[in-house]
């Protein structure tokens, strides 16, 4: 080793040009790879798909539209009687939603109406309070609310959310007040609105983006209201139930609101290892329910081109994990083509570097040294050099990771030691590895001179 490092000191400048620009493509590779490692690793575990969406609808050519075909009932129905259904949901997400609290307006991103499977269905962490049950569903008008940590913080700060109240507007006071009032719309100007007793507080993944809701195509819920399958007569801006005008479909404000109300997502989970069975069982037990409320059956779509479609759900953070896993393979590629750069340099620093030594190589050979034992020292040094810039690399991809990297990947969390481990050791390995085959073609072609040749080589 000293030998090696004796003569990389001969050239120093040189070589530690070489070193540096290995130890830039190791810096980036290793800042990157160290998020991307997570991922590769939990996606592999993570196992065949467990979240299903339902949904009835016709397709667009940029989406698919959803029917508000899904109530209550057809959530106990799968939960009940498919055994392998671990826990089902209504869903529909609104935005923005306006609410009051302590006299102030303020606009939240959006709110979502669920059922109590929700939680299990997306995996929800409740930090403070619990999640709801069927006795929240008993009331047509929703009285409780779970809210997220960012709110709860922002409404409430430094104190316990759980137990108070807040007041949601009406939607024409929501829509007036965002600026998408339509015309015609009815006055609400003095409505009571909803008021809602905060039961419950989640928090979003870890480093959620502030746009990505629950599911991929949702917006960032900040409440949760339990899907009761009743219409709000608060949120339509109604006075309280009047049987008289139940009767003719008019509130006080004469507007019409429908009694029952129906939901246009329906997702599920489902046990480990079941879901291709599951998915055949749910596609024939909800087409059949379709087919009894009127609509199309399974094998056929309605007048309207809709249609039943079961498929795999992309829950918000997985999303979020496929974003950050393709913007890390991109960042990798170009820190691995940074380098593929830095090996044609060490390639064309060795090249020159056994071009000064042919005479002392060629006095080796003479005395008995082998090809293989020349080309192992010129390798050796090379596999050095590499492994030094390595090193200096991997030292700098802390701060790479901190100040240039925060902006372009979605989640910056503490890795575990073991991919601490895995990601130095492939950066050192890939270092090494692009240094040795660089020096492989200097090396043999110079131990490949017989001593003569070398001798009289200017």
């Amino acid at each position: 080793m000293n030998r090696v490092l004796a003569r990389l000191k001969l050239h120093w400048v040189r070589h530690l040009i070489a070193a540096l620009q290995v130890a830039i493509g190791v810096a980036v590779v290793a800042a990157v790879f160290v998020d991307v490692i997570p991922l590769l690793r939990s996606s592999r575990a993570g196992g065949e798909v467990e979240v299903f969406s339902a949904i009835y609808g016709g397709d667009t050519p940029f989406s698919r539209s959803r029917s508000y075909v899904w109530t209550a009932e057809d959530v106990r129905f799968l939960e009940s009687e498919v055994g392998s259904v671990m826990a089902a949901t209504v869903y529909e997400n609104r935005f923005p939603a306006l609410i009051r609290v302590g006299g102030e307006l303020l606009v939240t991103r959006g709110f979502s109406w669920v059922s109590p499977g929700f939680q299990e269905v997306v995996g929800l962490h409740l930090v403070a309070g619990r999640f709801f049950d069927e006795t929240d569903l008993l009331s047509d008008e929703p009285s409780v609310a779970v809210i997220s940590k960012d709110l709860a913080e922002l409404l409430f700060p430094g104190k316990d959310a759980v137990g108070e109240v807040i007041n949601i507007r009406s939607d024409a006071e929501t829509a007036r007040v965002s600026g998408g009032l339509w015309p015609g719309s009815i006055s609400t100007e003095g409505a009571p609105g909803l008021d809602v007793r905060v039961i419950g507080v989640f928090e979003h993944p870890q480093g959620m983006p502030a746009h990505f809701g629950f599911f991929a195509q949702s917006v960032r819920e900040e409440m949760l209201l339990p899907a009761t399958g009743w219409h709000s007569r608060a949120l339509a801006g109604l006075a309280a139930a009047d049987p008289a005008a139940d009767a003719t479909g008019a509130g006080a404000t004469g507007g019409a609101v429908p009694a029952q109300r129906e939901y246009p997502e329906l997702y599920f989970r489902a046990a480990s290892g079941t879901s291709r069975e599951v998915v055949a069982e749910i596609e024939l037990l909800l087409g059949a329910r379709l087919e009894a409320k009127g609509h199309a059956p399974l094998s056929a779509a309605g007048g309207d081109g809709s249609s039943l479609v079961v498929s795999p759900a992309v829950l918000g953070v997985d999303a979020m994990n496929q974003g950050q896993l393709a913007n890390g393979l991109v960042l990798g590629a170009l820190g691995i083509a940074a380098l593929v750069v830095s090996g044609f340099s060490i390639f064309t620093t060795f090249l020159a570097t056994v071009a000064e030594r042919v005479r002392s190589i060629g006095l080796a050979r003479a005395l008995g040294a082998t090809r293989l034992r020349i080309v192992r020292e010129i390798v050796g040094e090379a596999v050095t050099l590499s492994g030094i810039g390595g090193l200096i690399g991997v030292a700098l991809s802390f701060p790479v990771r901190q100040v240039v990297l925060r902006p372009l990947l979605f989640s910056l969390q503490p890795p575990g030691a073991v991919d601490f481990a895995i990601t130095i050791a492939a950066s050192l390995l890939l270092a090494t590895g692009i240094g040795a085959l660089a020096a492989l073609y200097p090396g043999w072609t110079v131990a490949r001179m017989s001593p003569a040749e070398a001798f009289y080589e200017e």
